[in-house]
């Protein structure tokens, strides 16, 4: 048996004037919202408080049972607006149109208890029932202390049955937004290794269901194809906010899509979080820190960002979304995480992205000429993304009061003409390196401090480039071999020549 409550204020005054009558309920089905029946005690406080005394209250009930041999029992009783329809009761409370109705959240799981015994779900109903008849005949606040008084008796009786976590899910259930991406797909490869149930959401502007083929017929595995600029409606126990193009080419192609992504895609998430009351990790970015001036970064660091240059609908952002992520821990004290990732690389990146490493295994691998923007001696951190993924799993199972920023990256330096020189001799290629004119607002420098990393995660990068770029290598490989793959990369490569 299921026994729901929920609370709904009139959105207008016009329709708050259809209920100005406290009798005047037929005809009228208004939406329903479900919280959970533990939280009506503090909820009943409070509009008492509020509540000048003698203010009518309407009240419109509805009582579902199912009975055991699963028939759907269907019958009218007098009362107007109540009837036995099935495992599921809701109340609605209105408000004459010149009180104003305090603005009440949702707490989203209702209470649920599959009791050893179905007559304790019974009997719930039965107190629900008796009090519902007490509030309708008083038509006022006291109704609210009735009903307290039957939630004091349910937990009392429930405290000897199973909590709703214990009989609810046996498994995590985490949310990925982009998850079908570079990142979004190995960490998705991760969770599910450890039983976790994965829910991925991707629109697959950059993401690609190649990266996900050989999760689909995982029993925990669930794709959701979604723009996260909309929102969302899902029920999980925590959330990986990673849904951001972040190679220049895609984000830059069409930058206002990408800020959209950024900002609304974070305050969507963050909502999603508050009502369900859920841990939400943010995947930042070493952008925030723009063209340094300050060697190695750390998270203290302000940064050194062009608000208004080509790159700005990333770098800015990734920073509006970090501010929107506090403001909500700060408000709303919701429990976050933000990782700021710096450059990483493996498996599954695409091969047309823009990225230095990709970009010069590619033409390695065709035997191209290696572009080097600048004069090559600018210098980048790469970080293999088993470390990254390990990482981001960590900073996720901390504390609540470990929030961040932290920097999720390898300390260890390279310039970009020591990788160009390394993935020639890795690859055997024959080609030769040639030099273009650097990017606007390209960074000289990029490098982790990852002091707090190591300090509050225990965590530290195990794979060294060299072997990494193995792997890569060998990834690479196999997508060129594939005869349906390779004319589009190489078509995408001479359209960006």
């Amino acid at each position: 048996m299921k026994v729901c409550w929920g609370t709904h204020r009139p959105r207008s005054l016009a329709q708050r004037a259809r209920y100005s009558n406290p009798g005047t309920l037929e005809n009228i089905e208004p939406p329903r919202l479900e919280i959970r029946l533990s939280a009506l005690r503090q909820l009943g406080r409070k509009h008492a408080a509020m509540a000048p005394q003698g203010v009518p209250v309407c009240a419109h009930l509805a009582v579902e049972l199912r009975p055991d041999d699963g028939d759907v029992s269907d019958r009218r009783v007098s009362e107007p607006g109540l009837r036995v329809v099935e495992a599921r009761a809701t109340a609605h409370f209105f408000h004459p149109p010149r009180h104003r109705m305090p603005r009440m959240g949702r707490i989203n799981t209702p209470l649920d208890p599959l009791y050893p015994a179905p007559v304790l779900g019974f009997l719930t109903a039965g107190i629900t029932l008796c009090l519902w008849h007490v509030g309708a005949q008083s038509r006022n606040w006291t109704f609210f202390l009735h009903l307290n008084m039957a939630v004091s008796t349910i937990r009392a009786v429930r405290r000897t049955a199973l909590t709703e976590a214990d009989f609810m899910h046996l498994e995590k259930r985490v949310l990925i937004t982009g998850g079908a991406g570079f990142l979004g797909s190995h960490l998705c490869e991760r969770l599910l290794r450890h039983g976790t149930i994965v829910v991925c959401v991707d629109n697959f502007f950059t993401g690609v269901r190649r990266n996900l083929e050989h999760l689909l017929d995982h029993k925990n595995f669930e794709v959701v194809r979604h723009d996260i600029t909309f929102p969302l409606y899902v029920e999980v126990d925590e959330i990986y906010n990673l849904a951001c193009p972040a190679s220049p080419i895609h984000y830059q192609h069409d930058p206002v899509q990408t800020t959209k992504t950024s900002v609304l895609g974070a305050i969507n998430m963050l909502g999603l979080a508050k009502r369900l009351r859920v841990k939400i990790l943010q995947a930042s970015t070493s952008e925030v820190y723009g063209d340094p001036s300050v060697h190695p970064q750390t998270e203290n660091y302000w940064g050194h960002v062009n608000p208004i240059g080509p790159r700005s609908c990333y770098d800015e952002g990734k920073r509006c979304a970090e501010t929107l992520f506090f403001d909500y821990q700060r408000q709303h004290k919701l429990p976050i995480k933000i990782a700021r990732i710096f450059n990483t690389y493996g498996p599954r990146m695409h091969p047309n992205d823009g990225r230095v490493v990709s970009n010069f295994i590619v033409q390695a691998l065709l035997g191209r000429e290696i572009t080097v923007f600048g004069d090559g001696l600018q210098s980048r951190s790469f970080c293999y993304v088993d470390d990254l993924i390990d990482g981001l799993s960590r900073l996720m199972n901390t504390p609540a009061d470990v929030t961040g920023p932290i920097n999720i990256g390898n300390p260890k330096e390279f310039t970009i003409l020591e990788l160009a020189n390394m993935v020639i001799d890795l690859t055997g290629s024959r080609s030769r390196i040639v030099y273009r004119r650097r990017p606007q607002d390209d960074p000289r420098q990029r490098r982790p401090d990852i002091s707090k990393a190591n300090d509050l995660l225990t965590w530290n990068p195990q794979i060294p480039l060299s072997d990494g770029l193995t792997r890569t290598i060998g990834y690479f490989e196999e997508l060129l071999s594939d005869d349906a793959i390779r004319p589009h990369i190489l078509q995408e490569l001479s359209a960006t020549a």
